[in-house]
């Protein structure tokens, strides 16, 4: 072939693929800058990062690789039905007769389950929850073979001697800092262990016997309670199940325009960051407990908005509440306030649709329609909400409320943000010291 020819052809390749990969090659506009700002319509700079973030780049390796340790070498929730794990650990939660904690209570217990039963050599842990909801209903793990269900938990209790079930009320500090488990319960012969209440995780970091565990997983390099909670968090309260993410669609924007996040480990991955259209929101979360002064938490998330202002981006307030009363106060004091100022602040909260029911609350209707509906689906419906809030708020750019206040303290360790939090008889904020 003449050389001409020779390069027309390669001209024509190159153009070919040029074009190719141009029509159907990454979509850039997924891609959000990696840089401090960009232009949008009004021609304001606008950060796609929140300069409120706890997790710095350096904390960000460190729990990914974290996560990625776990998810690849505890592979104990594999173990097929046929078979039967050395140890099985139970967070349970099965009888209408006792008060296993609200909302918070429970993932902080779940939280020190789970770690249980990965420093000990072997164990699978699973959800054992019953009252009044089951724990799947909502969630599922990620990825979904880092955690059992009550689907599992019922076949392996079923089939154990009851010899080798162990239950206990409540799992104590003292002594998840210094018993040797695995010899005890080896020695017991123990296979399943039931438990409703866990102390703080952080006991077990002191635990010689887990060392080897602990090293494993990286887990002796976490310092704070909140580093070992966001791992859990990301294992097992980040993914909503079906049904859950259903409800939570409309809120998709403000959640940071993903309901579902990416189980890739990338942070470069496009469904792992905030989407533009929310990246050009600021977005604050308020949850108000019964003594809460509503009015101080609203007024502090209105003056927030001058942190919007400077980043170029839109005020959006979340409010969250115990009570259809205290969240009407946040309302009517944001109302008050933007009436005053003048100023351009979006509201959001949980449709008034959705009943207020703690899990410590016996169930109650959720209101017209009711009668068509399964126990399951009605079951569901009446708890949804404190799930939705707690979600939501998890994943805002910044959180105001009350100290003391767990509700609000577990969502800000999973969203590691800016904590603004006041105490209850003034309205003086400090920063959240406590994660």
């Amino acid at each position: 072939m003449p050389r001409s020819k020779s390069w027309a052809v390669a001209a024509a390749v190159v153009i070919a693929l040029y074009f190719l990969f141009g029509l159907f090659g990454p979509d850039q506009s997924l891609k959000q800058a990696p840089s401090s700002s960009v232009h949008i319509k009004d021609a304001k700079p606008v950060r796609f990062d929140n300069p409120f973030s706890r997790l710095t780049a350096a904390r960000q390796r460190l729990l990914t690789s974290v996560l990625a340790h776990i998810r690849t070498g505890y592979v104990a929730n594999r173990t097929p039905p046929d078979d039967t794990p050395p140890l099985l650990v139970l967070y349970s939660c099965a009888s209408n007769e006792t008060k296993c904690g609200t909302l918070p209570e429970r993932l902080l217990s779940v939280t020190s389950a789970y770690f249980f039963s990965m420093l000990w050599n072997g164990a699978a842990f699973a959800f054992d929850m019953r009252v009044p909801v089951k724990f799947e209903w909502y969630f599922e793990a990620v990825p979904t073979y880092m955690a059992m269900t009550t689907v599992h938990a019922d076949i392996y209790l079923k089939r154990a001697d009851a010899t080798t079930i162990l239950k206990t009320d409540h799992m104590k500090s003292t002594a998840l800092a210094t018993e040797d488990y695995m010899k005890r319960f080896q020695a017991e012969k123990v296979k399943i262990l039931q438990t409703e209440h866990w102390d703080n995780w952080m006991a077990m970091r002191d635990n010689p016997s887990m060392s080897r565990y602990r090293d494993k997983y990286q887990l002796n390099e976490l310092t704070a309670p909140s580093d070992w909670f966001w791992v859990a968090s990301r294992l097992l309260f980040t993914k909503p199940s079906e049904w859950f993410a259903s409800h939570l669609a409309p809120y998709r924007n403000l959640m940071g325009g993903h309901i579902v996040w990416s189980e890739s480990l990338s942070s470069m991955n496009p469904a792992s960051m905030i989407t533009p259209i929310a990246s050009g929101w600021f977005r604050i979360g308020v949850h108000a407990t019964q003594e809460s002064d509503e009015e101080c938490l609203a007024l502090r998330a209105a003056n927030l908005c001058v942190k919007a202002d400077k980043l170029g981006k839109e005020c959006h307030i979340f409010f969250s509440a115990e009570s259809r009363k205290s969240l009407d106060r946040l309302r009517k004091a944001l109302s008050h306030y933007r009436q005053e100022n003048d100023r351009q602040i979006e509201v959001h909260a949980v449709a008034d649709r959705y009943g207020f029911s703690d899990l410590n609350d016996s169930p109650k209707t959720p209101g017209r329609g009711s009668i068509f509906m399964s126990d399951e689906e009605r079951l569901k419906l009446i708890y949804v909400r404190t799930f939705m809030d707690w979600v939501i708020l998890s994943r805002m750019d910044y959180l105001v409320g009350q100290k003391g206040d767990e509700f609000l303290k577990t969502a800000a360790w999973s969203a590691q943000v800016g904590t603004d939090l006041c105490s209850p008889l003034t309205c003086k904020f400090q920063p959240m010291e406590e994660w």
